[in-house]
């Protein structure tokens, strides 16, 4: 399946979790097709792309909240440098 398949949406923790296995799962069957295939050129990815993404939050399904907790992300991102 393809991981931004019209039919699966992000909604909850669970739905979230099961992206992020699909993610994962995506670069160790398909690494192949990854542009971004270290750490590195993955965040400078992310934050290029955020940097340039001003308008796609306000084109978003109407779902998806508007006022993103950065701050949570960003714990999300720290943890899996130091969570065993």
């Amino acid at each position: 399946m393809y991981i931004f398949d019209e039919n699966f949406e992000i909604r909850d923790k669970e739905s979230f979790l099961e992206f992020l296995r699909m993610l994962k799962n995506d670069n160790i069957n398909n690494l192949i097709q990854w542009e971004n295939k270290t750490i590195i050129d993955y965040l400078d990815a992310i934050i290029s792309w955020l940097e340039d993404s001003d308008g796609y939050y306000l084109n978003m399904h109407e779902s998806i909240p508007k006022d993103i907790n950065w701050e949570f992300i960003a714990v999300l991102f720290y943890v899996g440098k130091i969570y065993e």
